[in-house]
């Protein structure tokens, strides 16, 4: 999940949110219409998907960056 602070927040989308929201809309109608969903903190948030099976497990003892196991471009574009 990210946040509003990340590179790719749509900010438009967590605002309609927060609009749909006050309407007092069902949470599973906001997320289907804006693809924002209010974390236990009560600030909006949207998926990046994970594919965990592009984790490079290796099996060396160097530490590694998370850039060099985990292929998720998505996630380094919201948060480089």
């Amino acid at each position: 999940m990210a946040g509003e602070r990340a590179n790719t927040a749509m900010i438009s989308r967590l605002q309609k949110a927060e609009s749909r929201d006050g309407d007092a809309a069902s949470s599973d109608e906001i997320s289907k219409e804006t693809g924002g969903v209010r974390g236990p903190d009560h600030k909006w948030r949207f998926e990046i998907p994970d594919s965990l099976d592009k984790i490079n497990f290796r099996k060396d003892v160097k530490p590694h960056t998370l850039g060099e196991i985990y292929d998720n471009p998505a996630l380094y574009e919201a948060y480089p």
